[in-house]
């Protein structure tokens, strides 16, 4: 993903696409400016200032996810193809999409720190961000050895935000919880006899951050890694 696409729709029509470019306070409490660069009218609606009230706004990569705003005042633009809306969007209802924003902007400017660190809100919005920037992992490598070292695990997010750094590198993506992360082994459907395998290391420290909501986590990420064929040590060197 190069930049953080848009598609700006109203009326259930598209309106067209462009990067995001900022959200800004906006001239009252509870607004903001939304700002977006090369913006590519679709030509499927006449785009008239006073008569559009209501933009939905969706992430190109993953259009189930969108969010709607209310215009309070007219679209702007400028002659360098930019777009501006003031609308009702307020970042303490809606800090989620800003935050995802936010950190998908910083990684394509190269720019943020890792997942290590963060608190549990941008731990989360970490892992929605590798799902965006990554997508769905579609395989794994033939005979690799990926060791999941418990050291850096104190909580559940951590332990997907390592797995799916483990498996795929930076910004990689492998689930947010054990449905999701079944799920993508389920899409990846990893051939029969590819000898890769799980080496657990300070395993206890695994085992704790998981089984806090359900006693039996750990084990059940053992089993559906060995469902799909891997190999899987546990080493309790902590």
């Amino acid at each position: 993903m190069k930049d953080l696409q848009i598609i700006i729709s109203c009326n259930q029509q598209e309106m067209g696409v462009a990067d995001f470019l900022d959200i800004k306070t906006g001239p009252s409490k509870n607004t903001s400016q939304i700002s977006f660069e090369n913006f590519r009218p679709s030509g499927a609606l006449e785009l008239t200032r006073h008569s559009i009230q209501n933009i939905v706004i969706k992430y190109k990569q993953k259009v189930r996810d969108y969010f709607e705003v209310k215009l309070l005042q007219g679209i702007s633009f400028t002659d360098d193809n930019r777009l501006y809306l003031i609308c009702d969007f307020n970042p303490e209802q809606h800090h989620y999409e800003q935050d995802l924003i936010n950190l998908l902007k910083a990684w394509d400017n190269n720019t943020g720190k890792g997942w290590q660190g963060l608190n549990t809100r941008d731990k989360r919005t970490w892992l929605t961000g590798c799902l965006y920037y990554s997508g769905i992992p579609r395989e794994t490598k033939k005979n690799r050895t990926y060791i999941i070292d418990g050291l850096r695990v104190d909580n559940e997010l951590d332990f997907y935000c390592l797995l799916g750094e483990v498996f795929f590198g930076s910004r990689g993506y492998f689930g947010q919880g054990i449905e999701s992360f079944e799920d993508c082994l389920l899409e990846m459907r990893p051939t029969e006899g590819h000898g890769s395998k799980i080496v657990f290391t300070s395993s206890r420290r695994i085992r704790s951050a998981l089984n806090t909501y359900y006693p039996d986590e750990f084990d059940r990420v053992c089993t559906i890694f060995r469902k799909f064929g891997f190999d899987t040590f546990i080493t309790h060197d902590d």
